[in-house]
């Protein structure tokens, strides 16, 4: 799979490893600091890396200047992304989408804010 060996060598060049974080129970948002405290957590290092949408992409609605794209290499992963967790207790996560080959899995690109 050539895209598999794309999306690997990508992130073994540029990636760098982040803490996905998922809140199971309790605990809290605030909108003023950007970050949730209390709860149970739960989490997994995962190798990723933040792009900046391009300005033709960013209509002040749905995606804002602050959004950034996180691709994060599939394989390897236990947890699958998904909307409201958050990366490195601070970057929370708006909406999933995958890259796949056939039915294989390859990547995860994230939209994202904070």
């Amino acid at each position: 799979m050539r895209l598999d060996k794309d999306v690997t060598r990508l992130l073994a060049t540029h990636g760098y490893d982040l803490t996905l974080s998922r809140r199971l129970d309790g605990g809290s948002y605030s909108t003023t600091t950007g970050k949730v405290s209390g709860g149970t957590t739960t989490t997994e290092t995962v190798r990723g890396m933040f792009i900046n949408y391009m300005e033709e992409e960013v209509n002040g609605t749905s995606i804002t200047a602050d959004d950034r794209k996180l691709i994060l290499r599939a394989q390897g992963m236990t947890m699958v992304p998904e909307t409201g967790d958050f990366v490195d207790n601070e970057v929370r996560i708006l909406d999933v989408r995958k890259i796949q080959s056939g039915a294989t899995v390859i990547a995860y690109i994230c939209q994202t804010r904070g």
